[in-house]
């Protein structure tokens, strides 16, 4: 009987034991799986990562940001310089209308020039200068004095009016347009004409010289020789210039008059 009590009595301790060993292997399945499986279910269901790019992002502005580039404006104050236009100029047979000047009358400015001898009373204009390129001269640029387009003398607006000491330079065509210096290669040293101003005041000049220049085909030197009698002057004259001779225009008439007495009407 005592045997069958310690029978029974080993047989709760055994069960006994048996039940604590499952209660520990289900509290340590337990942990496990608090601790450990959470950490499983995410690493698997994370994406593989991509490998870290070698280079610099920039960071991508937002498209609510507007950048506004503002750039000083830059304002110079320039002189205004007037450039003159620059057209071709034609040949002596058809040279075209030498635009009036738009400058105001000069003192002693010529307005009319009297040439008893020929039969001339023709008005006089203020002219300029004129740019042209030459195929002939290569690109070099040159200047050339515009011809009234009409029966009138043209005075070169940069010589010396009348009554005063310098070269008052005029001229005109012969063969064209008016023809106002046709018969001019019949004056000679000695006879008259007669200058009148902007108020009507007449200036009276004899001739001294009378000169027949080469001009077409010759050299730059001869050409330059040439142009010395359109040039400023120390003494009060008047230098008339136009082509030569009538049927062409290969030479240069030149006229100069020297002053005898002002006379006033």
């Amino acid at each position: 009987m005592a045997r069958n009590r310690r029978n029974r009595q080993t047989a709760w301790l055994g069960w006994l034991l048996m039940g604590l060993g499952v209660l520990v292997l289900g509290g340590t399945a337990v942990f496990w799986l608090a601790t450990r499986l959470p950490d499983r279910i995410a690493i698997a269901q994370l994406p593989t990562p991509n490998p870290a790019p070698t280079t610099a992002v920039l960071a991508e502005v937002p498209p609510t940001t507007n950048f506004v580039l503002v750039t000083p404006e830059i304002v110079a104050t320039l002189p205004v310089i007037a450039t003159p236009e620059l057209r071709e100029l034609p040949s002596e047979a058809s040279m075209a209308e030498a635009p009036t000047s738009m400058r105001q009358l000069t003192d002693g400015q010529p307005q009319r020039l009297v040439i008893p001898k020929l039969g001339v009373d023709a008005p006089v204009r203020d002219v300029g200068l004129s740019a042209i390129y030459d195929p002939t001269q290569g690109s070099d640029l040159f200047y050339q004095w515009q011809v009234p387009a009409n029966y009138a003398a043209g005075w070169h607006h940069n010589s010396a009016p009348l009554g005063r000491a310098g070269n008052t330079v005029l001229n005109g065509h012969q063969n064209v347009y008016g023809e106002v210096f046709r018969d001019l290669e019949d004056l000679a040293v000695g006879d008259g004409l007669i200058l009148y101003d902007e108020d009507g005041r007449s200036h009276l000049y004899q001739i001294t010289n009378r000169e027949i220049l080469p001009e077409r085909g010759q050299s730059e030197a001869v050409r330059l020789e040439n142009a010395r009698w359109i040039a400023p002057t120390m003494d009060e004259r008047v230098t008339i210039v136009t082509c030569w001779p009538y049927t062409d225009n290969s030479h240069r008439l030149v006229i100069v008059a020297k002053p005898v007495r002002t006379m006033s009407n």
